[in-house]
């Protein structure tokens, strides 16, 4: 039986849809003054370097070009990788405006950007002063180039979530950020103290347990969110960069024991060891699966 031609119709013109706009996806982002921000994802192509010995003009030849990835995650993540990891991505430039590149993530190990034209490549300057990785881009009109992104992060988390804003948006987004993630350190900063004065005039063990948590539960989160650019705490290289987590893994299972009081004996002797296990570690801090074993440990107990 044949199919209708209203069906057909209706069939080509999906297909028609469904390949325009394919096709605007693997395109170039367009930089002009109606837009404030693009989301580079769709638009990134990824290399690991496992040598780390690559530079911006080997990875920039044609021998290198054809080993990019094209990126299909929502924000390329690398989790924990010795490797140094390459992002690339075209950009049109339509109208003369300011324009920023933003690794949307704070991180604590080395990162670069790198402009290439249709003639030679650049090194772009990092932004002083700003929390997380930016670059100003200058970009001539109607003008095509290619950027690419360097990153290593040492022991800690990558990912490349990666955007173009001008320099409106890009002040606007730091600020806002910058101000709730100071307003959420100081107010634990605050209940820390009061768990160590009420443990200083009450002398109960648990409370100081639980001022030592919040302590070092408030430096992981200066050291991940790069509050604090304090090199042995945000540098994932530092051989002590796990130090406050072990801290926090061993307070935090001593306090978590005073609140179970041995309903649960299995999770009882498990809290009692793995914070003995945790000090323990402490010289070994620096080694590249200690924090990993811990977080695994850790995730199967919850």
């Amino acid at each position: 039986m044949l199919m209708p031609l209203t069906l057909k119709k209706y069939l080509l013109l999906l297909l028609i849809l469904l390949i325009s706009d394919h096709t605007c996806a693997a395109g170039l982002p367009v930089l002009d003054q109606q837009a404030q921000s693009v989301e580079l994802t769709p638009y990134l192509e990824l290399l690991e370097d496992t040598t780390g010995q690559l530079g911006i003009a080997q990875v920039s030849s044609t021998t290198y070009s054809q080993h990019f990835v094209a990126n299909t995650a929502d924000v390329p993540d690398m989790g924990r990788t010795r490797s140094v990891w390459w992002a690339r991505f075209q950009v049109q430039v339509v109208q003369a405006q300011a324009w920023y590149l933003l690794l949307d993530r704070p991180i604590g190990g080395s990162v670069e950007a790198f402009l290439v034209p249709q003639t030679g490549q650049s090194h772009l300057q990092r932004l002083d002063d700003f929390r997380l990785p930016a670059w100003h881009l200058q970009l001539a009109p109607q003008d095509t180039v290619t950027v690419y992104v360097k990153a290593y992060n040492g022991k800690a988390l990558l990912s490349l979530p990666l955007k173009l804003l001008t320099a409106n948006a890009l002040l606007t987004s730091g600020n806002q950020v910058t101000g709730w993630f100071m307003a959420l350190c100081t107010g634990m900063g605050v209940l820390m103290l009061y768990n160590l004065l009420q443990y200083f005039s009450l002398r109960e063990k648990d409370l100081l347990y639980l001022g030592i948590f919040l302590t070092t539960t408030n430096l992981l989160f200066l050291r991940d969110s790069y509050l604090l650019p304090v090199a042995w705490l945000t540098d994932p290289t530092s051989y002590f960069y796990s130090v406050p987590f072990l801290l926090c893994t061993m307070a935090g299972l001593h306090y978590w024991r005073s609140v179970n009081r041995g309903e649960n004996l299995m999770l009882e002797q498990l809290g009692i060891w793995i914070p003995r296990l945790s000090v323990a570690a402490l010289p070994l801090s620096g080694l590249y699966y200690t924090e990993q074993f811990f977080y695994g440990l850790l995730l199967a107990l919850a």
